[in-house]
């Protein structure tokens, strides 16, 4: 991203300062007709991708090129004149006018070089040709044969369907960006701005920082509390990384297994309410469903994915005889609450609005604007004037932290569009049914691979709305309960973020770890490994997801936690002492066997697991003993 100087620093901050309150006055108030509103949201996102990221390496780095400002009057008139025509086109949306025509290409070319920039020069490119493969099926479809064949589509209906309609590049990514999540991207900017990075930071070290390997645990608790707030595994990488990956290797921890832990800790902000990921709001949006119901869905899993690196941590800290980061010391947390009690209530009040059913919108308002006033209060009670700079600065990063998952949405709508009309998704239900006989195991498998090889080279919302829309109905059509499989894909795809060889947020820590990048997102995958079984357990067991009853819920919790320690166990082969092969391959059978929702089979694992567990640390008992016994005879 360009650090902005001069003229292009003023025109972008003064567009992203312009879209920020725009977007905090239609949350509190009213939205536009829905094509009005995503042309002027997308539009300026794409303008200021064209600001803020270089057409190629040798571009200038501080101002817009040339080429930036002719791009950017193109967008003007593509985006305006969708803008200005809105009502127009949704009433002959069958007949566009050539002008119109050319704006809305123009307008689908432009969000894909967005896409291109902002998502780096691998990624990028792979989104595009994903894309435009698509726009060639659904223009040339008719000439295949076979399953994929459909009637075919004229250049005119498919520019049309994608910029001239409220879909494609407007359609429901773009739709759920622009109503609630850039809203969650201004929250936290505001909360960044106003201290949350240190209230973060300490509340770890309160929490966990006197325990053993207090400095990995504190990687995970703070990963977690930065995941509620951003939502992004990559951004925590970056917010929590530059302190955790550091602290650990100063306490101990291998740099590999430091980068890895934060890389797995900040991947799961994905899923962890309240604050989920970006593809969290566009499943409530697919499922027809309030996002309040997707976050009561995503509690358990995600608490059982933090659990699972917790214990990792902690087994790998007693098997390297880490000791804690800090030396006891009182806790105090009321000085903490005291200097952040603002963004503390702010947050707070953004859960107890949400789980009071207030609209998203207005509950990320209503929060926002108590976390300014209660820190412009502050700073009258020490009789400061407000730094009004912040605010502003926090307005701005909102917006330029949100534009390349804004634009993805609007670049990835276009395959929900085409799928849809095309008949594509249906097809894609009966191929994947014909391929599997009907097995629900074969199809959960063929939807993990996928999900993982597509979670590599795609951010995960780019992702989950591809497979969201082909895999999720065939999943669902083979007697998947449908929140599991939405659920499931969202996190083989974002779990590719630690996925060799390709893995974002292995490669970022890696970075700040001084490591080698393929070998510490392979030591992530290790890491992570339990993690990648979880959405096996609420595939075959939706009570886990809250689809049973809360008692059911309570039973397969207890169950999965369960078998998250035995498999924990085998990954690092301790526990309280270094395991055996047998012993390790014994309780990672039982802790699979787990996986089954079958009460017997259940039974029978937990005790088998616990046997092994006896049998294992019967050595460490004795030697234990022995050791006892011989301080025991010095002393006589």
């Amino acid at each position: 991203m360009r650090e902005l100087r001069g003229t292009s620093n003023f025109i972008a901050l003064f567009l992203a300062i312009g879209l920020a309150g725009f977007q905090i006055y239609t949350s509190a108030t009213f939205m536009l007709q829905p094509l009005q509103q995503g042309a002027l949201f997308v539009g300026i996102m794409v303008i200021l991708t064209f600001f803020l990221y270089p057409f190629k390496a040798n571009s200038p780095a501080h101002h817009a090129s040339a080429l930036d400002y002719i791009l950017i009057g193109v967008a003007v008139f593509s985006f305006g004149c969708i803008y200005f025509k809105a009502d127009e086109l949704l009433i002959r949306s069958s007949d566009p006018q050539l002008v119109e025509l050319i704006a809305g290409l123009g307008a689908i070319v432009l969000t894909l070089e967005a896409v291109r920039r902002s998502c780096g020069k691998v990624t990028g490119w792979f989104i595009v040709s994903l894309i435009l493969l698509f726009f060639l099926y659904g223009l040339f479809g008719e000439m295949l044969s076979g399953a994929f064949r459909h009637q075919g589509y004229s250049l005119e209906r498919i520019i049309t369907i994608n910029s001239l309609f409220p879909s494609g590049i407007f359609g429901t990514p773009s739709k759920v960006m622009t109503e609630v999540i850039i809203m969650f991207f201004i929250f936290g900017a505001f909360a960044q701005r106003l201290g949350l990075g240190d209230l973060i930071d300490e509340t770890s070290r309160l929490l966990v920082g006197r325990l053993v390997g207090g400095a990995g645990k504190g990687a995970v608790v703070s990963s977690g509390l930065a995941g509620m707030i951003s939502g992004s595994g990559v951004a925590n990488v970056m917010i929590t990384g530059i302190h955790t990956i550091p602290y650990m290797k100063r306490s101990g921890f291998d740099p590999k297994t430091a980068a890895g832990i934060e890389a797995v800790a900040s991947t799961g902000g994905v899923f962890l309410p309240p604050i989920m990921g970006s593809a969290a709001f566009i499943m409530a949006e697919f499922l027809g469903t309030s996002y309040y119901n997707v976050m009561l869905v995503a509690f358990a899993p995600a608490i059982i994915y933090y659990v699972s690196v917790y214990l990792f941590v902690d087994l790998y800290s007693r098997k390297n005889n880490l000791q804690p980061a800090v030396q006891r010391e009182k806790k105090r947390y009321f000085p903490l609450i005291q200097q952040y009690w603002h963004v503390c209530v702010s947050f707070l009040s953004l859960i107890v609005l949400i789980l009071m059913h207030y609209p998203i919108m207005r509950a990320v308002f209503v929060s926002i604007v108590i976390m300014v006033v209660l820190d412009m209060l502050k700073d009258v009670a020490r009789k400061k004037l407000p730094d009004f700079k912040k605010y502003v600065l926090a307005l701005r990063d909102g917006i330029y932290g949100s534009v390349m998952v804004s634009v993805i949405s609007a670049a990835v709508g276009t395959i929900e569009s085409i799928s849809s009309s095309t008949g594509l998704t249906f097809r894609f239900v009966n191929i994947l049914a014909d391929l599997s006989g009907g097995n629900m195991l074969l199809i959960v498998i063929i939807a993990a691979l996928v999900s993982v090889l597509l979670g590599l080279g795609m951010v995960p919302t780019a992702a989950y709305v591809l497979l969201g829309v082909l895999i999720a109905p065939a999943m669902i059509n083979a007697g998947i309960n449908e929140f599991a499989a939405h659920f499931f894909i969202l996190y083989m795809t974002t779990l590719g973020a630690i996925t060799p060889p390709v893995a974002l947020s292995s490669y970022i820590a890696a970075g700040v770890a001084g490591t080698d990048p393929l070998s510490t997102s392979v030591r992530s995958a290790r890491i992570g490994f339990v993690g990648f079984l979880i959405p096996f357990l609420f595939v075959f067991n939706p009570s886990l997801i809250a689809q049973n009853g809360i008692f059911l819920l309570a039973e397969a919790f207890l169950t999965a936690l369960i078998s998250i320690l035995f498999l924990n166990i085998a990954v690092e082969g301790y526990f309280r002492r270094k395991w055996s092969w047998v012993g390790r391959s014994c309780i990672l059978i039982f802790g699979m066997m787990l996986f089954i929702p079958n009460l017997m089979i259940d039974v029978i694992a937990m005790v088998g697991g616990f046997i092994c567990i006896l049998w294992e640390e019967k050595p460490f008992t004795k030697q234990a003993r022995v050791g006892e016994s011989s301080i025991g005879g010095t002393d006589v």
